[in-house]
Order: structure tokens, then sequence, then C-alpha cells
């Protein structure tokens, strides 16, 4: 129940301790509360859940303390409090408001090993150190009012997690040495603001203002400036550092920091080798990343990532191993020397390289080509049904999860579809296609003689009217021939080729079981020829095959039959003791046209 103070204390007790939980005392306007010097005002206790709110005056050695978890401490509008020592907290999940005043020779607010505690000020509060944190975690500040202090405005000596929101004034420096801050200023900041920790800080000065430098330290930061200029230190981690509408000098500190233009309201020319730009200064970055308009970004002569955003940008690398996305538009990246890196995202990207030491690439989530340039690699991205085509050089083409024409162009090139139903073109003998288990059902069109062995695709189809040869392997084939005399040779499987137009070659070279039976779909008997591997077919002599070893029939009819030919069916069985005793009468071939054929289409090798 609540305890109600209505009198005046002369100045020697020892204040009001409060025992028990879920206690609430108000101190009513008008009275004032003293303590001697080695005691609070209001001591809270340890027993949780306690409310203390202050309308009137407090003045003792100590105003307010609670130890327990979940308090509540309110200094209201017409709340007073003088005191060494303001308000302290060690009770977790507390909240302490003050919207009167707060006069500390020592700290006015303290939070020691409370984690998870608001603290609020929209009054007046002064002190060595106005609000000082140490040994907590999940500490949530918020200043629409002023805070002063001798020494530091805000000081967090260590913790963990701490968010500060200032839309007030800060008079004095802020310090924080714990493991990650996030401090949004609209307000301002009467000194310098210090991030030191190395977990990750986040400075957000959009809106206010800060007379002294910013600096942070050893984690990847993110800073922001503000409206007035500012000086931003980045510190030792891989920090983003924007400049804010005043002139400021942003300098980026060890690691790979990048310049943000993101906040830009116009679109900027940026060169990092000269350090400056729109009256700002900056030193000591790698990368730059432009504004939702159309920027033009210059690296040096380092390792530089240039990121364009939105907007038709202009991207220039320079020397070294540089990345460059040009992002949404129809941006122009040059990537200079180096091993470059680029991403198109844009039909009108345009990538620009030339005839320069470094391997480049292309990372592409629409269809892309590298004529032109001297790009050797390209990766489609994404899971969008695109393609993408080499040049004269031997480049290295990779698909993405969808269906890709994969193009390698001349020179000896690599392609890998990944999953999704790919298409392959290719060109040059020193090609190759690569393809795993279970990434679709894939075919490769070749002018050059050309084998699936040892790859998961499918299907081949050889392309022009050159007397080229065409390979399977041991999966299921789709084989067609072209315009010329091609040799088919399907490989293990139940292959279906088609020589097409030409004298062809059917070749049988791999063991004839019942899983391995081809299908022949337009055998010709005036022009093609079907060959037989004297290691598979045993028995037979090499050269034409002799007329007695061919018979046209069900079954064989004498012992010299080893060629078996069933018209009706169109299947060609192996016969190899020619009585179907020892060795029974095994099919390895069916000519889907029922062709009329004879021992002279046959040859043996």
């Amino acid at each position: 129940m609540p305890i109600i103070s209505s009198d005046y204390d002369a100045g020697n007790a020892d204040g009001y301790t409060i025992s028990g939980f879920n206690v609430h005392l108000t101190i009513k306007a008008g009275v004032a509360l003293t303590a001697s010097a080695g005691y609070s005002g209001v001591n809270m206790g340890s027993g949780g859940f306690n409310w203390v709110q202050n309308d009137g005056a407090i003045n003792a050695g100590g105003g307010i303390a609670t130890f327990g978890s979940e308090s509540f401490i309110w200094n209201s509008a017409s709340g007073r409090i003088f005191a060494y020592n303001g308000i302290y907290c060690s009770g977790a999940s507390s909240d302490i408001v003050n919207d009167g005043s707060i006069n500390a020779s020592g700290w006015a607010v303290n939070v020691t090993s409370a984690n998870n505690t608001y603290v609020a000020n929209n009054g007046y509060i002064t002190g060595s150190s106005g609000i000082f944190c140490q040994n907590s975690s999940g500490i949530d500040i918020s200043n629409s009012g002023l805070v002063r202090g001798s020494n530091y405005s805000v000081e967090v000596s260590s913790g963990g997690t701490v968010r500060l929101t200032n839309s007030g004034t800060l008079e004095g420096h802020a310090t924080f040495s714990n493991e990650s801050t996030t401090f949004r200023n609209t307000g301002h900041v009467e000194g310098s603001v210090a991030l030191s920790g190395a977990g990750g800080n986040v400075f957000d000065g959009r809106g206010g203002t800060v007379s002294g430098s910013i600096a942070s330290g050893a984690g990847a930061d993110w800073l922001i400036a503000g409206n007035d200029g500012a000086l931003i230190s980045g510190g030792g981690g891989n920090d983003t550092i924007s400049g804010g509408a005043g002139i400021d000098f942003l300098d980026g500190g060890d690691g790979l920091d990048t310049l943000d233009f993101a906040f830009s309201t116009f679109g900027v020319t940026i060169n990092l080798a000269n350090g400056g730009g729109y009256g700002d200064t900056y030193i000591g970055f790698e990368n730059v990343s432009g504004s939702g308009f159309a920027d033009t970004l210059r690296g040096d002569g380092g390792a530089n990532a240039l990121s364009g955003q939105a907007g038709a940008d202009k991207l220039y690398g320079l020397a070294g191993n540089d990345t460059l996305d040009g992002g949404r538009g129809a941006d122009r990246m040059e990537g200079g020397g180096g091993a470059d890196t680029y991403y198109v995202d844009n039909a009108g990207d345009v990538v620009i390289e030339a005839n320069v030491a470094g391997v480049d690439t292309v990372n592409a989530s629409v269809t892309f080509s590298l004529a032109g340039q001297y790009v050797e690699n390209l990766v489609l991205t994404g899971s969008s049904v695109i393609n993408g085509s080499g040049n004269a050089m031997a480049n290295r083409l990779t698909g993405n999860a969808a269906a890709n024409d994969l193009d390698g162009g001349a020179g000896a090139d690599t392609m890998t579809g990944g999953l999704g139903d790919d298409d392959y073109y290719v060109d040059n003998a020193g090609d190759r296609v690569i393809e795993t288990k279970d990434q679709g059902l894939d075919r490769v069109y070749s002018s050059v003689t050309f084998s699936l062995a040892g790859q998961h695709v499918e299907r081949l189809a050889l392309t022009g009217s050159g007397n080229i040869d065409g390979t399977g392997n041991s999966l299921d084939n789709l084989l067609v021939g072209n315009a010329g005399a091609n040799l088919l040779d399907g490989g293990g499987g139940k292959d279906r080729i088609a020589g097409g137009a030409g004298a062809d070659t059917f070749a049988f070279t791999t063991a004839i079981k019942a899983s391995n039976v081809d299908t022949i779909t337009d055998f010709v008997a005036a022009d093609d020829t079907i060959r037989l591997e004297n290691g598979v077919f045993v028995g037979l002599a090499t050269g034409a095959l002799a007329a007695g070893a061919f018979y046209a029939g069900a079954a064989a009819h004498d012992a010299d039959d080893r060629i078996i030919y069933d018209q009706a069916s169109g299947s060609l069985f192996f016969d190899r003791d020619g009585t179907g005793g020892a060795y029974a009468a095994v099919r390895f071939a069916i000519l889907e046209n029922n062709a009329a054929i004879t021992a002279a289409d046959f040859v043996v090798v």
C-alpha cells in the first residue's frame, strides 16, 4: 500500500528504507525529505516491484537507490533531487524517469549491474557524469531534456548493448566502452562522442549536431554525420561512414571502410584518389556506396568496392582487384587493371575491360554476354531463366538454379549449368561441359566432335554440316547427327540415335545387355553403316561382315549366323554361337523404321 510523506525531516534522519515487495512511496509536492550524508533519501531495498514517485524535494548524500528488480523511479516535473549521487539502480528491468531536476556533485544517474533498464530524461540532470552505466546490457536511454556532465554527459564504462536516443541536449562528452552502442541523435551534443566498443556501433546523427568529434572502435561500425560539419573517425573495423549536411572530415581509419552516400538527395561524383568532394574531406576509405541517383564513382590504386545503388551510374575501379556493382539502373562499369568482379542486374548494364592483367568475373542476374570485352568468367545468379555467353577467350561460364543457355563462344571454355534444364553450345574441341547428378535434363549443341562421357548430360545434337562425331555416356541419351557424315556412339544406357542427313555410322562399343539396347530412328541402308566392336561382338572377324554371318529372321537358322535381324520388330540380335544354345541371342539395337538391311550394312572393327 502507498506510503505518503507529509512532514519535513530536519536532516539527521536515515531517510526512508522500503522493505518488502511491491511497495509504493510518494513524496508529495511541497514536502522536503532530507537524510544525512551517508544515507539515501529513499532506499528502495531489494524486494522488487517497488515504486517511488518524488513530487517534492530530496536533499541527501544519495537521492534514491534501488536494488530490486523491476523497480520504478519517477522524479516528476515538480520533483527535485540534491545529492552527491542522484539516483542509483542495480535492479534489473527497472525504469527511471526524470521530468524534474537532479543536481549531483558525483554521478546524477547510476545504472550498475542492472540489465534491461530504461532511463528517460525529460527534465534537467547535472553531475560529474550525468548518466553513468556499468556492467549492464540491454540499457535504453532517452533524453529530450538537458543532461550536463562536468566530465561526461553520458558515460558507459562496461557492459553489453546500449541504446541512446537524444532529441534534447547533452552538455559534455559522451563515451561508451561497452560492447556495442546504438546512438540516434536529433538533438545537440556539446562535446565529443567516443564509441570504443568492438561489437559494432551505430551513430545516426541525421537532424542533430555534435560540436566535437565522433570516433568509433575496433568493430564494424556505421556512422552518419549530422547537420553540422562533423569530424568522424572510424577506428579499426570495417566501417561505413556517411557525411551529413555540413562540411565534414571523414576518416575511415584501419580496416576496409566504406564511404556511404545512401542519404544524399542528389547524385555524387567521388574520386577516392583525391580524397575530396562537395566540400568534404575523406581519407582512409577503400569502398564507396553511392546515392539513389546517377553517380560517378572512381576508386584508387587499391582494391575498391564501388556500389552505385539506384540510378544510371558510372563506376571506374582503376588499378587493383575491384568489385563493381552498379545496382539498379543501366550502369557503366570499368574495372581497369587487376582481377575485377562485376555485378550486373540490368539488361542495359555495360562492362568494360581492356586487355590487361587479371582474371575478371561478371555475376549477372539477367541474360548477359561477355562479347567484345576481356572478361574471363561469367556466373549467372538468382533463379530466373536467363542465358550467358562468352567471348573469344577461354571462358568459365556458370549457370544458376534455373534453365540456362550457355555458349562459351570461341576459345576453350568450361561451362557448368548447375540446376535446371540447361543447354550448352560447343564450338571448340577444348570446350568442357560439367553437369552432376540430378541437375535437370540437359543438352549439348556441338559443331565439333564431342563426347558426353563422365557428365550427367542426357542429350547431344551435332550442328552444322561438318563430318563430326558424337558419343553418349551411361545415361539414356538422345543423340542427333547433323547434315554431315557422323559417327554416333550411344555408350551405355538405352539411347535414341538419329543420324540425320549424310552417310552416318552407328557404333556399338559397350557390353550388350537388356539395359543397353539403342534405338536408331532413321537408318538408311543406302547410306548408313552399323559398326560393331569385335571386343564386344566376340568371334566376328574385322572388316566387312561376312554374308553368312547375317540372317534376316526371328532367330538363327544355322551355326554361321551371328547378327540376326527381325525386320518385323526392327530388332537386331547378336548370337555368339548361331544356335541360341550355349550363348542365347541378345538384342542390342532396334531400327525404328524397320529398314531393309543386309550384311553389307555392317562393319566390324
